[in-house]
């Protein structure tokens, strides 16, 4: 399938910055979210199909409107990617209740922020691709 707008959300290091280059590569309109912003214009310096903003999703009322600047900027939206992670390294037997919660903010309630968002929009236009890159964290559960 052949896309031309994508937002990916953890865009500036490993999986998420590889689909980036590759979507963009392709000819798609990039917008790379992510927190650090040395690496979004590194990655943004590759190639001219790449846009960028620098975004914690962890400011959960953010995202309404930063959804709708990125598909704005684009001029169209086909698919979001969430691709946003983290796993702390923890012990068999730590339980740190602030750990824990910023890996669920990150990783769960980031995710369902923008989800919610392109599900909503790719609902009324009948058509728009999601994609999210799971995590090993559950092993732990």
């Amino acid at each position: 399938m052949s896309y031309q707008f994508a937002v990916i959300v953890g865009a500036s290091s490993g999986i998420g910055k590889e689909i980036a280059l590759q979507l963009a590569e392709s000819g798609c309109k990039v917008m790379a979210l992510a927190r650090r912003e040395d690496r979004l214009i590194e990655l943004g310096q590759q190639n001219p199909n790449i846009q960028y903003r620098v975004h914690d999703v962890t400011h959960f009322d953010e995202i309404p409107g930063l959804f709708i600047e990125c598909s704005q900027a684009l001029g169209g939206l086909d698919l979001v990617v969430y691709c946003s992670g983290v796993m702390p390294p923890v012990e068999p037997d730590e339980y740190n209740f602030t750990t824990d919660r910023n890996m669920l903010e990150i990783n769960l309630l980031g995710a369902v922020g923008w989800l919610n968002q392109a599900a909503v929009r790719f609902g009324q236009a009948g058509h728009g691709t999601i994609l999210v890159i799971g995590s090993v964290a559950g092993d732990r559960g």
